[in-house]
């Protein structure tokens, strides 16, 4: 990218290597935009999976190494699962991800997903450039840090934040203090190929929706589920595949109940996880939408570039990318009645459901192509400063060396000491407990 600079452009840490989730899909799709840009690119993946095997296929150019990145935000976490409070295995990973600073000489370091934090602390230790992606609200999740010191850490281990969209980016912007409002890079994906030979999960030949999803509460699949049976009382006999893996057992279990209670068994169907939803979407007639606080809905405009109008719930991502009556049907977020009248009304008007599948594969090739997706991004990264221009790591360094200073300074009587031990005491305590302080004592020899 730059004829003065000898190492790669970007490093980037990738918290998963499977292509199960969006944030994935949408790196991979970044990945192919950036490197026939004649970006350099190196990824630091936790392990080898789905998302590396498509990389080396996909794209050859870009290079791959591998360490472990324990998550700092988990789904449901009990506080064993976090393998922050290991000093080692914190310190081994940050020597991993400098090592591999240190042989690819990046010019900018990048992390993919709120997951985890290991390659913006270590840009900080070695003063590169550093990127946030943030796809998720984490409204699910549970935070090794309190959810301020999350978002505080990720603000001031940045020189820039981007959101996967308007809303996720309105989400965080008034809890950032260093960092401008973020940037706005909506994820591509490509269209997926259906497979021809998958089999269709439907009895009915007509009235067929599907939602794809984590079978969690605010994904809203009790929405489409009661959507179902108002249908069949007003004698539309609809039906439902649900694909998603149930994150939460309990909700799982209430919708698997009100199913067999309304003997719906039929109707609704549960597929589980599916490498490729679009082998499945391809025999639906319409997709849902219902997700409470979507980020953005990569799922949405996969359905859209197959050719299936969208019934979405009028809320965050989704309302930004369909668009009332041009590229598909809004309804109010749960209010199965609504939905109930929208899925009728595509139902019984085949004119309406042509018109609006035909519209939302034109517009979502036209808004979500890679010049528009990742144009602003990529003029970042060719100008963006060689040296990072935020705080590091002083929110948590300073005040102990600090602190260290003070203690050991030949002036300060034994009271002075004293008083300052006192004043700082609780403040010391805290920053002295924070994982990567107590990892850069372990690695300050390597540094």
């Amino acid at each position: 990218m730059s004829s003065s600079h000898n190492g790669t452009d970007l490093l980037i840490a990738a918290h998963s290597a499977e292509l199960s989730g969006g944030a994935e899909v949408a790196l991979l799709s970044m990945l192919d935009y950036l490197d026939k840009e004649g970006v350099s690119i190196h990824v630091v993946s936790p392990y080898d999976g789905d998302f590396t095997r498509s990389l080396r296929k996909t794209l050859p150019k870009v290079s791959i190494s591998y360490t472990p990145q324990p998550w700092w935000v988990l789904g449901k976490a009990d506080p064993a699962d976090f393998k922050f409070t290991n000093d080692d295995y914190t310190s081994n990973v940050l020597v991993g991800m400098i090592s591999t600073i240190r042989k690819m000489k990046p010019r900018m370091c990048m992390t993919n997903t709120i997951a985890a934090p290991w390659m913006a602390y270590a840009a900080a230790l070695t003063n590169l450039p550093h990127v946030w992606f943030l796809h998720e609200l984490a409204l699910d999740f549970k935070t090794f840090l309190s959810w301020e010191e999350t978002v505080r850490t990720i603000d001031e281990l940045s020189d820039k934040i981007f959101c996967n969209s308007k809303y996720t980016a309105s989400f965080y912007a008034n809890q950032f203090i260093f960092n401008d409002y973020p940037g706005i890079v909506y994820p591509l994906t490509k269209k997926r190929i259906p497979d021809k030979n998958m089999k269709t999960p439907f009895i009915n030949k007509n009235n067929k929706f599907i939602m794809v999803g984590s079978i969690i509460e605010r994904k809203g699949q009790e929405d489409a589920v009661v959507a179902i049976k108002l249908l069949r009382e007003r004698g539309i006999d609809a039906e439902l595949s649900i694909i998603g893996a149930p994150l939460d057992n309990g909700y799982y279990e209430h919708l698997r109940q009100y199913i067999e209670t309304e003997k719906l068994n039929d109707r609704i169907h549960f597929l589980g996880v599916v490498k490729n939803p679009a082998s499945y979407i391809q025999y639906a007639d319409a997709m849902l939408m219902c997700s409470e606080a979507e980020a953005f809905g990569l799922v949405t405009v996969e359905a859209m570039q197959l050719g299936k109008p969208v019934i979405g719930a009028d809320d965050a991502g989704t309302s930004e990318i369909v668009s009332n009556r041009k590229n598909g049907l809004l309804y109010k977020l749960r209010d199965a009645n609504d939905l109930a009248n929208k899925m009728r009304e595509l139902i019984e008007d085949p004119k309406l459901s042509k018109k609006l599948s035909t519209y939302a594969a034109k517009d979502v090739a036209a808004r979500f192509s890679p010049e528009n997706c990742y144009r602003d991004f990529l003029k970042y990264i060719r100008t963006a400063p060689k040296k990072r221009n935020s705080l590091a790591l002083s929110p948590l360094l300073s005040v102990v060396n600090d602190y260290e200073a003070m203690l050991s300074g030949t002036k300060k009587t034994l009271a002075e000491k004293d008083a300052v031990i006192d004043k700082q005491q609780n403040k010391i305590e805290k920053i002295n407990s924070h994982p990567v302080v107590r990892a850069y004592t372990v690695i300050k020899k390597f540094m």
